[in-house]
């Protein structure tokens, strides 16, 4: 997975936050967890909308098991560039990843 996954949002319908690989990646990552009501505002807009509050997919009960805000996770990775990215010593992290 050098330089991250190939994708950079990840849509999901599921209900509540799951373990699942494919969501702690796109967390570890930086890529917003969103309803499928995100990619119908895109549709309206005819363009890519930067993603709000409104569109993440948050789970409080589960935030709160597993110690998570989904939403300061996201802003974070704005502000500072995904987890998995953060440097140590000059060198990426990405080794965590297989890359």
């Amino acid at each position: 997975m050098k330089g991250g996954p190939g994708f950079t949002h990840l849509v999901t319908s599921a209900e509540g936050f799951t373990r699942s690989a494919k969501q702690l990646s796109a967390l570890a990552w930086g890529k917003p967890l969103v309803h499928p009501g995100w990619l119908e505002d895109c549709r309206a807009a005819g363009t890519w909308v930067a993603v709000q509050r409104r569109h993440m997919k948050m789970d409080s009960r589960s935030e709160r098991k597993w110690g998570l805000d989904l939403w300061a996770a996201h802003s974070r990775h704005l502000l500072q560039g995904p987890l998995l990215a953060a440097k140590r010593g000059g060198e990426k992290l990405e080794t965590l990843m297989g890359g």
